[in-house]
């Protein structure tokens, strides 16, 4: 990381959160307050800013999956993720090339905030998506052609991609909300699924997401509605291609990795197996 870049980086955590301090090589503590302290890390690594937020949610059975609908109504980078260390946690990533800016960083650090005040509230409803772009839109289809992806036009506005996810489910959609466009990829109906295989759902998705950059486990629809992988690009009408491509790419290694193994854990046996072995830890 340049020095420039680290000076831009500590001077941004330093207007966004409440308290922040150095800890170590490429790695920043900070603290927010809202209400309550919450204490979070920030990472630069390879091109991405890390910050995790550590969250004191109660543990009853029913917050994996509360926490997978509260997904689905964030607005911003930021999500709720199971972390190996953690009972539960927000995370968000930011990619940084050699000439970033505050506005990024900021706009991640907002997005964290949103979803510290989310936990204890009722979870709001998803937006609608739109049916149609906007004039300060980008050509989505000629985006996504300079990384060799294709979009098309499908039923109510939406774009359909074919994901890097040969031999599982993979077709993703591109959705527009208000000033963002989703990603997204489809992957079980929850309508009749047992309570331990929701359970189960959520906690391995919540745990998968903690390692993919910028992807989350949310709810579309109310209740009974579908379990899906979503990326979010905060500002739709400043995308690049480059945005747009990393977002594929992870959305891509979401399906790999999940599509098989959520419809394995909608079986009553195997997700009761699953948080036997997963809840020891």
């Amino acid at each position: 990381m340049s020095r420039e870049l680290e000076r831009i980086i500590a001077r941004t955590l330093e207007k966004g959160t409440d308290a922040v301090r150095s800890a170590g090589f490429n790695r920043w503590e900070f603290e927010l307050r809202n209400g309550r302290r919450l204490g979070g890390h920030a990472r630069w690594q390879e091109g991405w800013l890390h910050f995790l937020v550590p969250l004191p949610v109660a543990g009853d059975e029913e917050w994996p999956w509360t926490l997978v609908q509260r997904n689905g109504a964030l607005r911003g980078l930021a999500r709720y993720v199971r972390h190996p260390k953690l009972h539960s946690g927000i995370a968000a990533e930011v990619f940084l090339p050699a000439a970033a800016s505050e506005e990024s960083i900021t706009g991640a650090l907002a997005a964290i905030r949103e979803a510290v005040r989310g936990p204890h509230e009722k979870p709001p409803s998803p937006a609608t998506p739109e049916t149609r772009g906007g004039d300060s839109d980008p050509d989505w289809p000629a985006l996504a052609a300079e990384h060799g992806w294709t979009l098309v036009a499908r039923d109510e506005g939406r774009l359909a991609v074919e994901l890097d996810a040969p031999g599982v489910m993979n077709q993703g959609f591109l959705e527009l909300r208000d000033e963002r466009a989703i990603l997204s990829l489809a992957l079980l109906r929850t309508a009749g699924l047992p309570p331990e295989s929701r359970r189960a759902i959520a906690l391995f998705l919540l745990s998968l997401t903690a390692r993919l950059h910028g992807t989350r486990a949310a709810l579309a629809g109310d209740e009974a509605g579908t379990v899906r992988l979503e990326v979010v690009l905060p500002d739709r009408a400043r995308a690049s291609a480059l945005e747009l491509d990393l977002a594929l790419e992870a959305l891509s290694l979401g399906a790999r990795l999940a599509s098989r193994e959520v419809r394995a854990l909608a079986t009553e046996t195997l997700a009761g197996s699953y948080l036997a072995f997963t809840l020891k830890e």
